[in-house]
């Protein structure tokens, strides 16, 4: 399937990976701004008893099939993901934005937390991909059309509310090829027995041949995941918890 602008859900994490490069586009500097600022605006002022958004009701809709796949569903985080915002957090006004160290004294901390911005999600994800896809073989899930002028300029809230749908994607996703690229490396199972082993990760995040590098080990995976570090994917997840309402 080929989107031709960003308000549509992508359907897994090769899809949502496609849509932050989408974005990106050719202004990255400008491109990256201004979803900066949309999710800034999207975010500062939601609280539990605000967040009727029919944008992002049909983005949690299509996440959560995407999550129900037993590769990802059985793992504890995954399943730790769901769980932990429906049962812990405070639903009173107020208390997601707390509770989620999103929204703390500064409004600011909503886009930009311990240095992790919308624009370094976006470079760490396009690090990657070059990392990963065969080049000459990947398509995009997107089409030229699909940019931020034409999809995001008259209702930038609505593409804000795809990125913050698509957090438990990019965090699901992180998250099993790290547990994956680590468990085929230290061979805790044949690979070819392991419910998570590292090639049936791939496929199901969309990742399939031969738009995906041959040859790929899990200490390169693991490589490629490096920009992806802990204060990052702490980000993500954060986000993830305004997805769960």
């Amino acid at each position: 399937m080929v989107y031709n602008s960003l308000t549509q859900a992508p359907r897994n994490f090769k899809e949502a990976v496609d849509w932050l490069m989408a974005v990106r586009g050719d202004g990255a500097k400008r491109n990256v701004a201004a979803l900066g600022a949309a999710l800034f605006s999207f975010l500062a002022d939601k609280t539990v008893d605000k967040m009727e958004m029919p944008a992002l009701e049909e983005v949690k809709h299509v996440t959560k099939k995407f999550l129900d796949q037993p590769e990802l569903r059985n793992q504890w985080f995954v399943g730790g993901l769901v769980k932990r915002y429906n049962d812990l957090i405070n639903k009173s006004p107020g208390g997601l934005a707390k509770y989620c160290r999103v929204v703390d004294e500064s409004d600011e901390n909503v886009v930009k937390g311990k240095g992790i911005t919308a624009g370094s999600i976006l470079y760490m994800a396009l690090r990657f991909l070059d990392d990963i896809k065969s080049p000459g073989e990947y398509e995009s899930a997107h089409s030229p059309e699909a940019t931020w002028s034409k999809s995001c300029t008259q209702k930038p809230e609505d593409c804000a509310a795809v990125f913050v749908g698509i957090a438990p994607m990019l965090y699901a996703g992180v998250r099993s090829l790290h547990y994956a690229s680590i468990a085929d490396t230290l061979n805790w199972a044949p690979s070819t027995e392991q419910e998570f082993s590292l090639g049936k990760i791939l496929k199901a995040l969309g990742y399939v041949k031969p738009e995906r590098r041959t040859g790929m080990t899990a200490s390169y995976v693991g490589r490629a995941l490096g920009g992806f570090r802990y204060e990052t994917t702490n980000f993500i997840f954060d986000l993830a918890g305004f997805w769960a309402l």
